[in-house]
């Protein structure tokens, strides 16, 4: 339903392939991603205004879209998520995207391995971002990076 307008949603095995991305692009890492949030920002608050980075207006976000401008075209978009526990917010209110960045405090301890990995986003009624941490089942939008040379 969502996905012509918003694009398609992975789990992180998916993302873990590294095959979402054509080639010499990635999926970014957590730092990546918190150097394009802190990008979006200002001087004097850098890191505070990431919302620089939302689609302008109200056609697809919620109002009030607080603090979208668009203003380094990345034309973020709420495509929102679908967690383990059967989450969906409601349609315009948010987007997080995955990182290819696994939760280091997830590590379970008979297989050795995470199972979180680190997510980052955007609302429609904060200018700051949301990170945290999703259950790598969970279904979320990702955006890709050209590697760097």
């Amino acid at each position: 339903k969502y996905c012509t307008t918003y694009g398609p949603v992975y789990n992180y095995y998916a993302v873990a392939t590294g095959k979402l991305c054509p080639k010499g692009w990635h999926v970014p890492t957590e730092a990546e991603w918190n150097d394009l949030m802190d990008y979006a920002g200002t001087a004097e608050r850098s890191g505070d205004n990431p919302s620089k980075l939302k689609e302008k207006g109200t056609a697809h976000w919620k109002s009030p879209n607080v603090g979208a401008t668009n203003e380094v075209f990345f034309n973020a978009l709420p495509a929102g998520y679908l967690s383990l526990w059967g989450d969906l917010p409601e349609a315009g209110t948010k987007t997080l995207w995955w990182t290819s960045t696994e939760d280091s405090n997830s590590i379970d301890e008979t297989t050795g391995k995470a199972s979180n990995a680190n997510i980052i986003g955007l609302s429609y009624n904060f200018e700051t971002k949301t990170m945290g941490t999703f259950q790598k089942e969970s279904a979320l939008p990702v955006r890709c990076k050209l590697d760097d040379e």
